[in-house]
């Protein structure tokens, strides 16, 4: 779990707003700088905290459409006459799908296209002042010709002969797969474009000298590009550039935690694993946590941080797990030191709260026989929660209303005996469970299941709600010229007492749910 999507747009549109209007006051900025420079790695950076928020231990992206396509395929747009194509639609089944405006039309482009991307240009500049780097671009990679100074970023920017997506890897040979962890994508995003900007930070340059370059001579990134039609650059093309050694004057940064502050916690929990990811430039010496806010050498308890910079996060990885008193409020402090002994001077500040156990104060669950073909599911709680159901044993499935106080949802079932299982959980993480066994018997018009005379009235037993009517005399009857039969406890009905002496007895009973009449059922006393 990491801070959510909007902490993150903010923090990098100050970040970025900060650094422009610095670098307009102190440096001069040529318009065509801002043009290429500015706006991509404004987009690119609020573009990538959008696209990599993640929930639940996964990672959220801005759609995009899966490369290729047929004429069959982008012709499903229209193939339903109830629902018009439209060009969003159109645009969303396949990357080479093209919307005509004129006659409503999906069609596929270019589908005989097999040529790959090519990469076309290369320029680089400093992440600050926006100064130009001496780049060396060729057919089968770009050199940056100024070393790139120790701890400082730099902008690239690829250009591309046609719309695509590029990744990159320290390692050489890794073809384009978006699944392969040991690449990522260069503009932050699945994206395409024909202009394609990263921003490398050279963060702790000895880890990274061990990684990224050879021998501290030159450091490299091989790239690979795939067009709308899946066709990918079949080789790498390289980014290669030199480090010039600098020095570390400012304190560790928190980037990102695990949670936000004042997350609550299950009430049985007493000890939580907690992650953070902290930016620095020699890299992270130790980082400590205490209940009161005190300065770093005074903080009792210490996390576990990694020696290599996590370039997806944004810095070092740093755990502990703390203790808990699920009774109150659990207030934490954190500080770091850095490799160069910078320390901070100001805690960051997190909340953990308790919560209450979750409960139901009020549940309807299907028992006994039920004559419909669903069964309604109702439950109240006592925290907002989130509420599945399982019937026998099919996959899980959420309710229809819930995400709230009260929850709802109906249950197809076929005849026969079923079992229910229902669980909720509140953003806490408490859970609350419960479970039904019931049988369903429902037939869509009323059937007689039991004939007795009683008191020389005629009685019958039906499977279910219905209002019946009778005839002693019509072999043909119609429901509305049949008399009503009186309705009794549960689903029995009983003739009048004028007809007790009846030789036969013509009945239809209807559903009073669907109106469906029953065939004529003949009864002979």
């Amino acid at each position: 779990m990491k801070t959510n999507a909007s902490t993150k747009i903010i923090i990098a549109s100050i970040f970025i707003a900060l650094t422009i209007s610095i670098a307009f006051q102190v440096i001069p900025v040529s318009v065509e700088a801002v043009a290429w420079f500015v706006l991509p790695v404004i987009f690119a950076v609020v573009g990538g905290a959008i696209g990599t928020a993640a929930t639940s231990g996964g990672t959220c992206n801005i759609y995009s459409a899966p490369t290729g396509g047929t004429q069959e395929l982008c012709s499903e747009c229209q193939s339903n006459p109830l629902i018009s194509c439209t060009e969003y639609r159109c645009k969303a089944i396949a990357q080479t799908c093209t919307f005509l405006k004129d006659e409503r039309k999906c069609v596929v482009e270019d589908e005989g296209d097999v040529t790959p991307p090519k990469i076309t240009g290369c320029e680089a500049r400093h992440a600050f002042t926006f100064a130009r780097l001496n780049t060396n671009p060729t057919d089968i990679g770009c050199e940056i010709s100024n070393p790139v100074p120790e701890f400082e970023s730099v902008v690239v920017k690829l250009e591309t002969d046609e719309f695509a997506r590029c990744r990159y890897s320290l390692a050489v040979d890794k073809a384009f797969n978006p699944a392969d962890k040991e690449t990522s994508w260069f503009t932050g995003e699945a994206l395409f474009t024909k202009e394609h900007v990263h921003r490398i930070e050279i963060g702790n340059a000895t880890e990274f000298l061990e990684t990224a370059c050879k021998q501290k001579e030159s450091c490299t990134f091989n790239i690979r590009c795939e067009d709308q039609r899946g066709n990918a650059i079949a080789q790498d093309y390289y980014l290669r550039f030199r480090i010039r050694e600098g020095a570390d004057l400012s304190p560790p940064a928190i980037r990102q935690v695990e949670v936000p502050s004042g997350v609550s916690i299950p009430a049985t929990k007493t000890e939580a694993n907690f992650t953070m990811w902290v930016a620095d430039r020699s890299g992270i010496q130790s980082c400590r946590y205490a209940r009161q806010d005190k300065h770093f050498d005074e903080m009792e308890f210490n996390f576990t941080c990694s020696n290599l910079i996590n370039f997806e996060e944004g810095g070092y990885e740093c755990t502990t797990r703390f203790a808990l008193d699920s009774t109150r409020d659990n207030q934490f402090y954190f500080r770091c030191q850095d490799k160069a002994g910078n320390k901070n001077e100001a805690s960051y500040p997190f909340l953990i709260k308790p919560s209450q156990p979750l409960q139901f104060t009020r549940l309807n669950l299907p028992t006994g026989l039920v004559i419909k073909p669903s069964a309604k599911i109702e439950a109240s709680t006592n925290n907002k929660a989130l509420c599945y159901f399982t019937l026998d044993s099919q996959q899980e499935e959420l309710f229809n209303q819930t995400d709230a106080l009260l929850h709802s949802t109906n249950i197809p079932a076929d005849n026969g005996n079923h079992e229910l299982k229902i669980r909720c959980i509140d953003e806490a993480g408490n859970e609350k469970a419960d479970e039904s066994d019931f049988k369903t018997e429902f037939t869509l018009y009323p059937v007689i299941k039991r004939v007795y005379k009683s008191s020389s009235l005629l009685f019958i037993q039906v499977n279910q709600e219905a209002k019946c009517v009778y005839s002693t005399s019509q072999p043909d009857l119609n429901f509305k010229d049949g008399i009503e039969m009186q309705k009794q406890q549960g689903f029995t009905h009983k003739s009048t007492p004028q007809d007790t002496n009846a030789l036969a007895f013509y009945i239809i009973c209807r559903n009073t749910a669907t109106n469906t009449d029953s065939p004529i059922y003949t009864i002979y006393p």
